[in-house]
């Protein structure tokens, strides 16, 4: 699921990166409901009573600068986002790389029940945070898929096969002293 999210500056005069588009993962929803959730522990603690919200460094979202009639689905979307500051975009959304904003410092920010990001636009002297995504909108996203793990013994050896990682008799030459 792709999400375009509007940004608020800490100066008002910035016009750069204005909006940010976050590709949410079934692995970075898990990720992000899992922070939520070690950060609700923490502030139940004593020492955690006045933490109000941690930040990752990571880079999650990707901040766009917007130029109007220069990307039409980009124009088209804005103009549906509305007063939530949050839309769903199709999958295949790409926006062209002259919009893509030049940015450092990207942060993951988990707060009690969503997250948001962080970042500073290179050669300029303000912050921007996007819109917050809810928790309920992380758990749409579902788990993500499951990947078998290898077992320590293959179930395609017959049984009692010679394994390679296994000692083939009852002495293992590794060991030091007497049997």
């Amino acid at each position: 699921m792709k999400l375009l999210l509007n940004t608020i500056c800490t100066n008002e005069n910035c016009e750069r990166c204005e909006y940010a588009l976050v590709t949410l993962t079934p692995e970075f929803a898990a990720w992000c409901i899992g922070r939520i959730a070690s950060l609700q522990a923490e502030k139940e603690s004593a020492a955690g009573k006045y933490i109000h919200e941690k930040y990752y460094f990571r880079l999650d979202a990707e901040f766009l600068n917007h130029a109007c009639d220069v990307f039409e689905p980009l124009d088209t979307a804005i103009s549906d986002m509305g007063e939530a500051g949050i839309i769903k975009l199709p999958d295949d959304f790409n926006p062209p790389d002259a919009l893509r904003a030049r940015a450092e410092c990207h942060q993951t920010i988990i707060r009690g029940d969503a997250i948001a990001f962080f970042c500073y636009p290179q050669h300029a002297d303000c912050g921007i945070t996007t819109r917050e995504i809810s928790l309920q909108t992380l758990r749409s996203v579902g788990p993500p898929p499951v990947t078998p793990q290898p077992t320590a013994h293959s179930t395609t050896q017959p049984q009692g096969a010679p394994d390679d990682n296994v000692p083939h008799d009852n002495r293992n030459p590794r060991r030091e002293g007497p049997l």
